[in-house]
C-alpha cells in the first residue's frame, strides 16, 4: 500500500456543490473514479485507494446531498447520473475505469451505457444486478414495505442509521430514489449488453443488514445468478463479504480494477 495525498476541489453541477478529491500523478496515467453507495461517504474508499494510488491516478466524490458536497432539491437518479458526468468532465480526463459500489455500481453501468466513449472499463460491486419487476400499482411507501418484507419502516432513516453517515436527503426522495433505482435494475440487462468496455463483477456471498437479511440475500444470488446466466462474457465474482466490499476487500477489488485495466490497454 502506498502513502495517498490528497487534492481537494470542488465541482459545480445543476446549482449543487460536489466534493471531489484526487491522488496520484495527472501524468497520463489511467485515471480510476470511485463511486460510493448510498449514504456512505467517499472516505470509504480508502483502502482501496490506498492500493491504487501509484499505478493511477484516483477520483472520489460525495454524492449530493451526502457529507461534504452540498445540498439539494432533488435527488433522482437521473440527477446522480449528471453528477457522475460532470465529476468525470471537470477531473477524468480520457477514458477512466469506473469501480462503483451499490448505487455506485448502478451509476457506472448506466453511465457507460449512455456514454460508452467516456470511459474505458466498469467493475460494479455488490449492485447493478436484475432484480424482480416492481408492482406498477405500488407507490413509494408500498415499494419500501414490501422490499422491507412487510416490515413498515423508513428506509431513509433506516440506511442513516445503520451507516451512522450524514446524509440530508428528505426520506421520501430516498424511497423515491430506491424505487428508481430497482426500476433501473429489471432492465440492467440491456444496459450491461450496450456495452463495450471490459467489465467486471463482484458480490459479497455473505448476507448484510437487513430486516431478513436470509430473504433479502436469497433474492439477490438469484439476480447475480441471472446476470451470469445472460451474459457469460460478464466475469461474476462471489467475494467472502457482506455488502460492505470496499472496507471488507479491499486488495481483491484493486485486483479486478488492475484486471479491467488491463484489458483496457489490450484493445
Amino acid at each position: 500500500m502506498r502513502r495517498k495525498r490528497w487534492t481537494w476541489t470542488a465541482v459545480d453541477h445543476d446549482g449543487v456543490t460536489l466534493s471531489v478529491r484526487s491522488s496520484g500523478p495527472d501524468d497520463g496515467r489511467r485515471t480510476v473514479v470511485l463511486l460510493t453507495g448510498l449514504g456512505a461517504p467517499q472516505q470509504v474508499w480508502d483502502r482501496v485507494a490506498s492500493r491504487l494510488v501509484g499505478d493511477y491516478r484516483v477520483v472520489t466524490f460525495d454524492y449530493r446531498g451526502h457529507a461534504r458536497s452540498g445540498p439539494a432539491d432533488s435527488h433522482t437518479f437521473d440527477d446522480f447520473l449528471g453528477d457522475v458526468s460532470a465529476v468525470l468532465r471537470a477531473t477524468a480526463g480520457g477514458r477512466p475505469i469506473l469501480c462503483g459500489w451499490s448505487l455506485g455500481a448502478d451509476l457506472a453501468v448506466w453511465h457507460a451505457a449512455r456514454a460508452p466513449e467516456t470511459c474505458a472499463g466498469i467493475v460494479a460491486l455488490d449492485g447493478a444486478i436484475p432484480t424482480e419487476p416492481v408492482d406498477p400499482d405500488d407507490d413509494d411507501d408500498a415499494w419500501a414495505g414490501r422490499r422491507m418484507n412487510g416490515v413498515v419502516a423508513r428506509i431513509g432513516e433506516w440506511i442513516s442509521r445503520k451507516m451512522k453517515m450524514d446524509v440530508r436527503v428528505p426520506v421520501e426522495q430516498l424511497l423515491h430514489l430506491g424505487r428508481e433505482v430497482d426500476r433501473r435494475r429489471e432492465h440492467v440487462l440491456d444496459a450491461y449488453a450496450a456495452l463495450s468496455c471490459p467489465v467486471a463483477v463482484a458480490l459479497g456471498e455473505r448476507p448484510g443488514p437487513a430486516p431478513d437479511p436470509q430473504a433479502a440475500h436469497a433474492r439477490w444470488r438469484a439476480g447475480g445468478d441471472r446476470l451470469a446466466a445472460a451474459l457469460p462474457h460478464v466475469p461474476v465474482t462471489w467475494l467472502d463479504s457482506d455488502h460492505a466490499i470496499p472496507v471488507r476487500r479491499p486488495g481483491q477489488v484493486a485486483e479486478l480494477v488492475t484486471r479491467v485495466a488491463v484489458q483496457a490497454r489490450s484493445r
